[in-house]
């Protein structure tokens, strides 16, 4: 659960997680990336295999597969050819939301990700939630087929 600082009831989003992360490669993306807008993270492991979140975004009205497909072409930031300058072994998952959710839902989801993984290639300060509620949980249902 994250505190948002703003006055109003607490929220449960349900959320469906990827099961499992994929290697960011052009091949990757027809199989396992979603042809639909949602929210997708970039992460690394460390030598232990522990997970690193290294940024997070919401698609907005484009696709996760569109998104990730500018991120490989270097049309939308951060780049993958950068990321993996420095991170050898980048992965990709998502987090999805029942129905169609508005945007207002996609932000606060957006917020408590970031607030939860602090992933250093997003500013802090570029991501809002929605000031509906005064604190954000977020409860995976199932993992994605």
């Amino acid at each position: 659960m994250v505190t948002t600082g703003a006055a109003g009831p607490s929220k449960s989003f349900r959320i469906i997680e990827a099961d499992r992360c994929f290697r960011m490669k052009p091949e990757a993306l027809p199989n396992h990336a979603p042809a639909i807008p949602g929210i997708y993270e970039f992460v690394t492991f460390d030598d232990q295999q522990n997970a690193k979140v290294l940024f997070v975004a919401w698609s907005g009205p484009l696709s996760i597969a569109n998104c990730l497909e500018e991120h490989l072409s270097g049309r939308r930031q951060p780049a993958v050819a950068e990321l993996l300058k420095t991170h050898g072994n980048l992965y990709f998952d998502f987090v999805l939301l029942q129905g169609k959710p508005p945007q207002e839902d996609w932000q606060d989801v957006l917020w408590a990700l970031a607030q939860q993984h602090k992933p250093p290639y997003n500013d802090p300060n570029a991501i809002a939630h929605s000031n509906r509620f005064s604190t954000i949980e977020l409860t995976p249902i199932n993992s994605s087929a």
